[in-house]
């Protein structure tokens, strides 16, 4: 498990003062949360997944905004939470810090903002509060650094209109600099576009905002490309792979949209591993060679060093085609291609 990795994730289907509710919020949500806590998907403990969302039962109750959930105070208080947990982990450890933080309900672009999400407490025509993505894209990158790594998404619509109201504050007003961050900003649509499609659009079925969540998690559990020798899928892995499949998916729908992604700070963030299928190759060397086998790839990189011992060195490959040089300089390619090999030198 990655136990210094911390999130954040908000579903809200029930607003009691806007017209339109929503179908697909809380389990793009929950779905999104089942990930993260997955051993083999995100991996962060499920004690640091603060899933915030409110259940059908507690939705049949909500009569006006005064009385319904999520609102602004719980994403505040679990933040309030992390940012103390991190506080106490060593420089050393720091760049094992990452936080997500992600969101999924109706959104606006608001006025100084890039995107946000409307809580649930929304009231028309001022929309009362909202969490805009790019205000905390901004805190964790110039302002306060408590985390090494930071993920923000929104599943939400970025519709643009006169009398939006400004983008949400972010509480934190401490500069905490740590280090150099990297992060991901992702919206499920572009900016003053909606995100998901109409059910005029598609038919009886409101398909609602599941085309980004969909892809996301296609993506992560091994639809976007990964790094062939390691098996990451990193941050421009997700990026390409998000752009190409929600465009996609709505466009099976009849639908237009595209995800909005950025990627900022040095280096890529690993994101999920695939396995990376290894095979046994055995490489047999005259018995008076003792120096190791230098494997390569590519442009002369190196790969292993393979001992040998008693004319035989064993390593395990992955698919590709590789260059074995023994002792006395004498050397071969060789092609691994699913199965195991046993090569003369």
């Amino acid at each position: 498990m990655n136990h210094l990795h911390f999130a954040i994730v908000v579903g809200i289907n029930c607003y009691p003062n806007i017209a339109r509710q929503l179908s697909a919020a809380r389990d793009d949500a929950e779905a999104f949360a089942g990930w993260l806590k997955d051993p083999d998907g995100g991996g962060v403990p499920p004690e640091q997944v603060e899933l915030i969302t409110a259940s059908p039962t507690e939705e049949r109750t909500f009569v006006d905004s005064g009385e319904t959930r999520p609102v602004r105070q719980e994403v505040i208080n679990a933040l309030r939470r992390f940012h103390k947990m991190v506080r106490k982990v060593d420089d050393r450890s720091w760049p094992e810090t990452r936080l997500y933080l992600y969101v999924a309900g109706h959104g606006i672009a608001p006025s100084g903002g890039r995107g946000a999400l409307l809580y649930a407490d929304a009231d028309p025509p001022d929309y009362a509060d909202n969490l805009d993505l790019a205000k905390y894209d901004e805190l964790y990158g110039t302002k306060s650094t408590p985390f090494h790594e930071v993920v923000l998404l929104a599943d939400c619509c970025r519709e643009t209109a006169l009398g939006l109201p400004d983008a949400g504050a972010v509480p934190f007003g401490k500069t905490e600099i740590r280090g150099q961050t990297r992060r991901i900003l992702a919206y499920a649509t572009t900016y003053s576009k909606m995100a998901g499609a109409p059910k005029r659009m598609i038919g009886p079925k409101d398909h609602g905002r599941g085309f980004f969540t969909e892809a996301l998690l296609a993506g992560l559990r091994g639809g976007a490309a990964h790094d062939p020798e390691t098996g990451a899928i990193r941050s421009d892995h997700l990026k390409d792979y998000l752009y190409e499949s929600v465009r996609n998916r709505a466009a099976a729908l009849n639908y237009k949209q595209r995800a909005d992604l950025q990627l900022s700070g040095p280096g890529q963030i690993d994101l999920a591993y695939v396995p990376v299928q290894r095979y046994r190759v055995e490489f047999r060397v005259p018995k008076r060679w003792n120096d190791d086998v230098l494997v390569t790839q590519g442009d002369s990189q190196t790969v292993r060093h393979a001992p040998v011992d008693d004319g035989v060195a064993v390593i395990d490959l992955r698919n590709g085609i590789y260059k074995a040089t023994e002792g006395s300089g004498r050397s071969r390619f060789f092609q691994v291609d699913g199965g195991e090999l046993t090569i003369e030198i």
